[in-house]
């Protein structure tokens, strides 16, 4: 197994930071529901992410 590069680990945090931020944003929005919370988080999940794939913030 080769080593990750600053790279991929770059790629790695940012995307946890996403997940972590999406994730804050589902359970304010889901009002307590856990099918709708785990439904928002990933589409805010996929928005985001997206986004920084299409501005080319994360290399790919």
């Amino acid at each position: 197994m080769d080593s990750l590069t600053q790279g991929q680990i770059l790629v790695i945090v940012i995307g946890a930071v996403v997940v972590l931020i999406a994730d804050l944003i589902g359970n304010t929005i889901s009002f307590n529901n856990r099918f709708i919370n785990a439904l928002v988080t990933a589409i805010v999940f996929a928005v985001v992410m997206g986004l920084l794939i299409i501005f080319q913030v994360i290399p790919v």
